[in-house]
């Protein structure tokens, strides 16, 4: 019987959304916070560790296969909502609805995502025990079904949106994912990331495309940031919230 062939580059951020922050859906350019690197580089070597997924209890690709499956159907929405964006000016409640119906998968998304696989296993130092562990606190988030559903549930029900849109410019996306802002720190509209999604005076910031971000929020916001439609930013303002993702 043939082996099954592992992956060896499994991506902590899918190449399906890379390209949606690609110019020519091939390559994107990356940065190396510690250690001040910015370079061009191509998508199929971005925002990936060899074996991310895998677990000395979980047979080979195990994760890596069921994440491919369900990017397999998460991925074609996404970019069926973002051409609906593109090719209107008007923020629809259907498609507020299409987002709110994927909050699952984007929370998933967050989770799987290699600064929050490096938050599970922070301070412990052996490589191997830390892989063990990441995955295993990824597993008890993700198996239980219920915590991602409530999590949503509390997003859609406890948080205002705004759709926003870069205009001529254009978001970053970190290896967060998802990535996140306190509202009340010093009651200024602070770079600060919390990581408390679902949390009150907190706003979230979901990439649907390099020109749209959704976001969701708890708390004041700036003026520029409409409560439950769509916000067009400047080039200023398009700034101060990449410098949240990139904080994140």
């Amino acid at each position: 019987m043939k082996k099954k062939q592992i992956t060896k580059k499994q991506h902590y951020i899918s190449q399906g959304l890379l390209k949606l922050f690609s110019d020519d859906g091939r390559h994107i350019y990356e940065c190396l916070t510690s250690s001040k690197k910015v370079y061009r580089t191509d998508i199929a070597d971005a925002m990936e560790e060899n074996y991310t997924y895998e677990h000395p209890l979980l047979e080979e690709n195990t994760l890596e296969d069921a994440f491919a499956t369900i990017e397999g159907n998460f991925i074609p929405q996404v970019d069926a909502i973002v051409n609906k964006l593109v090719s209107s000016d008007n923020f629809t409640t259907d498609i507020y609805t299409q987002i709110c119906q994927l909050l699952e998968i984007f929370l998933l998304f967050y989770y799987r995502s290699g600064a929050v696989l490096s938050e599970f296993c922070f301070g412990v130092d052996d490589s191997d025990t830390k892989k063990r562990l990441r995955i295993r606190r990824l597993l008890e988030i993700i198996t239980t079904r219920s915590y991602l559903k409530q999590l949503a549930t509390s997003i859609r029900t406890g948080y205002d949106y705004s759709l926003l849109h870069a205009g001529t410019s254009h978001f970053i996306i970190c290896d967060q994912y998802i990535a996140t802002v306190a509202l009340s720190y010093k009651n200024q509209f602070a770079n600060t990331s919390n990581r408390a999604i679902g949390m009150k005076d907190t706003m979230i910031l979901i990439p649907l495309s390099s020109t749209f971000y959704i976001a969701f929020f708890n708390g004041r916001v700036p003026d520029y940031i409409k409560h439950n439609q769509i916000s067009h930013l400047n080039e200023s303002q398009v700034f101060q919230i990449n410098k949240i993702i990139f904080h994140s």
